[in-house]
């Protein structure tokens, strides 16, 4: 593949074919970590609408250094040809009617009156048992 041609493609990718396809398979081959060559080659493989487009695509997802791009390369080619189908006038009668919703009231719950918190006390009992009182010895029997 020549200079020039790969700049053909890289302006008009859809101009991507079967035999575009064993070119950019080579050029890939020779230089993997040529990021425009990946993904040139992914549009290709999208284009013949090949098997092997899923597993390269993640490939070349790991080589771009910015995937947008490569994310428009891959969807926006695809929806330039689908802008011409969406130019076609739909009649009025085919369209779908706009629903209009009444405004609604918004209730808010009252508020809650505060629990009164009961004032401790003057005297508070111990956290503790008390000591226990001594227990008096038995006298020896004689």
């Amino acid at each position: 593949m020549n200079r020039e041609t790969f700049y053909t493609y890289l302006q008009h990718p859809e101009k991507l074919d079967a035999v575009s396809l064993q070119s950019l398979t080579e050029l890939v081959q020779d230089y993997p970590y040529f990021q425009a060559g990946q993904m040139l080659y992914v549009k290709n493989l999208q284009n013949q609408e090949n098997i092997r487009f899923n597993k390269q695509l993640k490939i070349a997802a790991a080589y771009a250094s910015d995937r947008k791009v490569l994310f428009d390369l891959l969807n926006i080619s695809s929806l330039n040809k689908s802008d011409e189908v969406a130019q076609v006038e739909v009649p009025p009668e085919e369209m779908t009617p706009v629903v209009e919703y009444e405004e609604v009231e918004t209730v808010t719950p009252p508020t809650p009156e505060p629990v009164p918190v009961p004032e401790p006390e003057a005297e508070a009992e111990p956290l503790h048992d008390p000591e226990p009182e001594p227990v008096p010895e038995p006298e020896p029997e004689p």
